[in-house]
C-alpha cells in the first residue's frame, strides 16, 4: 500500500486555501482596475474582467457578485490602508489636518478610481468608505456619543463632498493644499 502524505492540520489547510482565495480576488480586482484605466466603467463586463484576470466566469462568481462588488472590495482595502496609516501617526489622537492630508495622499495613490466617483451607482460606495474610516476612528479614540457622533457625521459628510469635488475637478490641488482647505472649512 502506498504511503499517505503527511497530513497537515486544518489550520494550515485553511490558511493555504485563504491565501489562494485572497490571491484570486486580487487578480480579479487588479484586472478591473487595469480595465478602468483603459475604458469607461460602463463598458466593462464580467467577461472582460475574467479574460484580463485569466480566470473563468465560475471563478469570478465564486468570489464576487458583480463588478461593483470588486469596487467595494478595493475600497475596503483602501479604507484599511488609511486607518492603519492614521493609527501609526504619533502623537495620538491624530489631528484633523493629519487625517485630511493622509486621506488626500491615499486618494492620489489610487487615482485609477477617480473616474468612478462620478458614477451615481458607485458614489454610495465611496461614502461608505469615508464612514467606515470615521467609525473606526470614533471607536479608536472613544468619541462620546450621541451628540459628538452626530457632529462627526456632519463634518465627514462635508469632508466627503470636498474630496468628491477635488477628485472630479482633476485633483489639481496638492494634498497639502487640500488639507489646508479642509482645515479652513472645518473651522467655520
Amino acid at each position: 500500500m502506498p504511503e499517505r502524505p503527511a497530513t497537515t492540520n486544518s489550520g494550515e489547510r485553511k490558511s493555504r486555501k485563504q491565501s489562494q482565495i485572497d490571491k484570486t480576488r486580487r487578480w480579479i480586482s487588479e484586472a478591473l482596475m487595469q480595465l478602468i484605466e483603459e475604458m469607461d466603467y460602463d463598458q466593462i463586463n464580467v467577461s472582460l474582467i475574467c479574460k484580463r484576470a485569466g480566470v473563468g466566469r465560475q471563478t469570478f462568481y465564486r468570489h464576487f457578485h458583480s463588478k461593483n462588488d470588486i469596487v467595494r472590495y478595493e475600497l475596503d482595502h483602501i479604507s484599511d490602508e488609511l486607518v492603519v496609516s492614521l493609527l501609526k501617526i504619533e502623537p495620538q489622537p491624530v489631528s484633523d489636518r493629519d487625517i485630511h492630508l493622509l486621506s488626500a495622499r491615499t486618494w492620489l495613490r489610487h487615482a485609477y478610481l477617480h473616474p468612478l466617483v462620478e458614477s451615481p451607482d458607485l458614489l454610495p460606495l465611496f461614502v461608505d468608505l469615508v464612514m467606515k474610516v470615521r467609525g473606526t476612528l470614533e471607536k479608536q479614540f472613544d468619541i462620546p456619543a450621541p451628540i459628538e457622533s452626530y457632529k462627526t457625521s456632519f463634518r465627514y459628510g462635508g469632508i466627503t463632498a470636498v474630496f468628491i469635488k477635488w477628485i472630479t475637478s482633476g485633483a489639481k490641488e496638492s494634498p497639502e493644499k487640500l488639507a489646508s482647505i479642509l482645515e479652513e472649512c472645518c473651522r467655520q
